[in-house]
């Protein structure tokens, strides 16, 4: 059976900021039913020690572990979802490697992406740069401005915002009609991930 995506926040455990392994841990231990593994310059062998040293702690928890753009990880890592970005490759090849029940995501920047990213199947769609965020070293135009026509676009598929999201900015976006939303340097870079979990959430 595919996992829901839940509503608020999309937790996000990043190598670019520590060890992953643990972030995902602590993510976990703060109450999160979601946590993307982001291990950028890592390889396929070494997300899939991840995933599986990480497999029973998601159980535990009931979440769901999604790994971020290396399919082979998903699916020898026994991950319950993969998010692609726009350049790692296609969502039904995806789709048939790791079943119907795996939750498969796509990074979109334009509304246009949105609408493929739905023909293609997409179980839940980024969207973003919502701002201007230091996780990508060459950011996209920030999408803020464009958030209702996004939502609009995205349908009943669920939309999380993402870039530069902090706890203030999240104000102005959940009255605007966000549901759920990508942190990373906000939560990971915080003295207590914990408190920076709720104050995200």
């Amino acid at each position: 059976m595919k996992p829901t995506l839940p509503l608020g926040l999309y937790a996000i455990a990043d190598a670019t900021y520590g060890d992953p392994i643990a972030q995902a841990r602590a993510l976990l231990s703060a109450g999160l039913g979601v946590v993307q593994l982001r291990c950028k310059g890592w390889s396929t062998a070494e997300r899939v020690r991840a995933a599986r040293e990480l497999r029973a702690d998601f159980d535990s928890h009931h979440a769901i572990l999604i790994m971020n753009d290396d399919l082979e990880a998903a699916a020898e890592g026994q991950a319950d979802g993969l998010h692609l970005g726009q350049g790692d490759g296609e969502l039904p090849a995806a789709r048939a490697r790791l079943g119907a029940a795996a939750l498969i995501g796509r990074s979109t920047h334009t509304l246009r992406h949105i609408e493929a990213a739905r023909a293609e199947g997409a179980d839940y769609i980024g969207f973003g740069p919502l701002f201007e965020t230091r996780t990508k070293e060459t950011p996209h135009p920030t999408q803020a401005a464009l958030l209702e026509a996004a939502l609009t676009a995205a349908g009943a598929t669920p939309l999380v915002g993402i870039g530069g999201l902090d706890a203030e900015r999240l104000v102005g976006l959940r009255a605007r009609g966000l549901q759920r939303w990508a942190v990373i340097s906000a939560i990971l870079l915080a003295p207590d991930l914990a408190q920076a979990v709720v104050a995200h959430r």
